[in-house]
């Protein structure tokens, strides 16, 4: 009875409801259909199946790709850049040398212009139309940033072998060369091995040589070599070259004793400074140099064994092991000597 008086109240209801141009929803069929017209805001709302709006949200299927009935919206696949400009290769050239000959490894450098230096040295007959001079040659290539080689330099003397370590270039396009030679460069040998540096003008053309060891004793020939490491050159044009030496090499030389050194060339290749670095039964190898431009102050980097540079003495080791150390050692623009820091490698701390 319940029931009949409920259903002849439904249709009471509707058949008083208007008749105007505006659209009758019949809400009974659709809830029997079980496709609810509620508002979507009402308790009865799933937020995971509201309606999307493309016309508010036009990136959303790209952002949350989802199904539409049968068809997947899949995302334009992109791809997996690592940082903002990825490096690309551009260009790389290639030195053509026979086999039978050997090149070692280059040394690169930039001047203040953006042409590019490499130097090595090598035993080659030939290289592009260079022919061979000495027992082994200095190399220097300058190129453009375009790829465009400029120019090839070749430089030796009639038996000697040159060695190359280290390659810099200042700010008005001048390109230095360093190594050793067992042989006259720019003069007759001063040790049995000399360090020397070579400056190149932009143009390729040699400015000067330079040639510089321990002085024999009158007389007497010594076996004394130098070797050299790394190079720099400040805004005024000066260099700083550093290496090692088994003999006496600096104004502050003390005795027979080798060690490591830094030698200053002026911007005309006169030597304004050479200062050793030794300690009495210690093991020092410089390998680095740089300039601090502001404070006018050089830098060098290298490795020792049982020596403390805080009091230029040896460690007293108890296990009788002192391990390999890093070091940084300042001098100023005159080549006095200052401690900065070091890093004992054995022991894991700073001194």
């Amino acid at each position: 009875m319940i029931r009949l008086i409920i259903l002849i109240f439904i249709i009471f209801f509707q058949a008083c409801s208007p008749t105007s141009g505006k659209e009758i929803k019949n809400f009974l069929i659709p809830l029997v259909q079980g496709n609810s017209s509620f508002p979507q805001n009402s308790f009865t709302s799933n937020p995971e199946e509201r309606p999307i709006d493309l016309d508010q949200n036009p990136n959303i299927l790209e952002e949350n790709p989802m199904i539409i009935e049968e068809n997947a919206v899949i995302p334009e696949e992109r791809p997996l850049v690592f940082g903002r400009n990825p490096l690309n290769l551009e260009w790389a050239t290639l030195l053509e040398i026979p086999s039978n000959n050997t090149i070692k490894t280059p040394n690169i450098a930039i001047d203040g212009n953006g042409f590019i230096y490499v130097a090595s040295d090598s035993n080659a007959n030939l290289i592009g139309d260079k022919l061979k001079i000495g027992a082994r040659d200095v190399i220097l290539k300058k190129y453009d940033s375009h790829q465009n080689e400029l120019w090839m330099k070749r430089i030796g003397s009639r038996n000697t072998h040159l060695t190359i370590t280290g390659l810099a270039a200042d700010i008005n396009g001048n390109a230095y060369v360093t190594g050793y030679t067992n042989g006259p460069l720019e003069k007759a040998l001063i040790s049995d091995q000399d360090m020397f540096v070579i400056k190149f003008n932009t143009d390729g053309t040699i400015a000067w040589k330079k040639q510089a060891a321990p002085q024999r004793a009158k007389g007497v020939y010594n076996t004394y070599k130098v070797f050299t490491e790394g190079i720099t050159v400040d805004i005024f044009g000066n260099s700083y070259i550093v290496g090692t030496s088994n003999g006496p090499f600096g104004d502050n030389a003390d005795g027979n004793l080798g060690g490591g050194y830094i030698i200053k060339f002026d911007t005309n290749g006169n030597q304004i400074w050479v200062k050793q670095i030794s300690i009495v039964g210690a093991s020092i190898y410089p390998k680095n140099v740089a300039v601090d431009e502001d404070l006018r102050q050089i830098y060098v980097a290298g490795t020792s064994k049982n020596a403390n540079f805080r009091t230029n003495k040896t460690f007293n080791y108890s296990n009788g092991a002192g391990g390999d150390d890093l070091f940084i050692l300042r001098f100023d623009e005159n080549g006095n000597q200052e401690f900065f820091t070091q890093t004992n490698l054995y022991r894991d701390s700073i001194i």
